[in-house]
């Protein structure tokens, strides 16, 4: 299990069970769920359809991560959205 992101990306952590892949976004606390059988492409979020099946691949994904003691995304108190960051080819970074 990764948790996905990058560049202008919000961590995220999936998990998936039978039919289905559930996405759980750390930044806002939503869960987007999707038929793996009915939509490769991941375009129609079911969770609200299926509230039961996104609250059951929710539990066993935490109950998951604290079996392990995965390490948690953290919000980063310093983040000024009014700053823009870019960076070089280099890896160096302005502002």
């Amino acid at each position: 299990m990764s948790v996905n992101g990058g560049r202008g990306r919000t961590p995220t952590r999936p998990i998936s069970g039978g039919d289905y892949k559930l996405l759980h976004y750390y930044e806002d606390g939503h869960d987007e769920l999707y038929n793996l059988t009915t939509g490769l492409k991941e375009s129609r979020n079911l969770a609200a359809k299926l509230p039961k099946k996104t609250a059951d691949l929710n539990k066993r994904l935490f109950t998951y991560l604290g079996a392990i003691n995965a390490d948690l995304p953290k919000m980063n108190s310093e983040y000024d959205p009014s700053k823009t960051q870019t960076t070089s080819i280099l890896g160096l970074t302005s502002l």
